[in-house]
């Protein structure tokens, strides 16, 4: 005689239903939808696959150099840790790009400043920035532009503050060449040798790493907005000091001093 087949067990849910459905929709449920950050670290190495990614770099490199506040860094480091077999390609390009964005600003400072760089600068409150900028070239000529071009310093406002200061076109072009050139190729390096590495951890720490280069940028930012900030207020200081200077040692009427004399 055949063996009835015995059915098989089955556990069910609180609220019905079978328990390992449950147990599924609850996994699920857990799962927990990857954070804004994530997604747009997603869609940007997503996106640099594209045919189109190369173009876009040289056109952010170019912009950020000029008048454009996000830097390009983000979409190069994109870029080296789908393809880094073209790493330095990419530095390349950014760099090229970079200098030719450089050396537009420089023009927007120098012929350009009057009838377009200085109402928009007043009027996003930028003029006290390149202000502080002169005040840089000033004292450490080109060095100023070395040290805008390679660390995360608003770049474009030394490359307009150039112009305006009327800084020799060949030095500025060189020194910016070689500070955004060294930029460039230091993370293309990096993430030649080390990409595979460099993603996996990355991905480990992308949150806090996002966080430390928001805190880094915005320290930047903060930074340079007390530096300028001080050199506009010393320069009040002094204006001040000189006018009253000035009203003390003019003579009143009759030749007497202005100043009232003491009790």
């Amino acid at each position: 005689m055949a063996r009835a087949v015995e059915p098989k067990a089955t556990t069910t849910a609180p609220g019905g239903g079978n328990a390992s459905e449950a147990g599924d929709k609850a996994k699920i449920k857990a799962e927990k939808k990857p954070g804004i950050l994530r997604r747009m670290k997603n869609w940007m190495e997503g996106w640099a696959l594209t045919k189109y990614a190369l173009l876009a770099l040289i056109i952010l490199a170019f912009a950020e150099s000029s008048f454009f506040p996000i830097p390009p860094d983000v979409l190069l480091i994109a870029l080296c840790i789908v393809s880094p077999e073209r790493a330095f390609l990419f530095a390349f390009a950014c760099s090229c790009a970079s200098v030719a964005g450089g050396l537009f600003g420089y023009f927007l400072g120098r012929v350009l400043y009057e009838p377009v760089v200085k109402p928009v600068s007043r009027f996003i409150r930028l003029d006290k920035y390149l202000d502080g900028a002169l005040d840089l070239y000033n004292r450490y000529d080109v060095l100023a532009v070395f040290i805008a071009g390679f660390t995360p310093i608003p770049y474009k406002v030394f490359t307009i503050a150039g112009g305006l200061a009327k800084l020799n076109i060949f030095k500025f072009a060189v020194a910016s060449a070689v500070s955004r050139s060294a930029r460039f190729f230091l993370v293309a390096t990096l993430l030649f040798f080390f990409g595979k590495a460099a993603n996996d951890f990355i991905d480990a720490y992308f949150n806090l790493l996002a966080l430390a280069f928001g805190v880094l940028l915005i320290g930047s930012f903060f930074l340079v907005a007390i530096f300028f900030g001080k050199k506009e207020k010393d320069a009040g200081k002094d204006k001040s000091g000189s006018n009253d200077l000035q009203a003390s040692s003019a003579p009143g009427e009759g030749g007497k001093e202005s100043g009232a004399k003491p009790v």
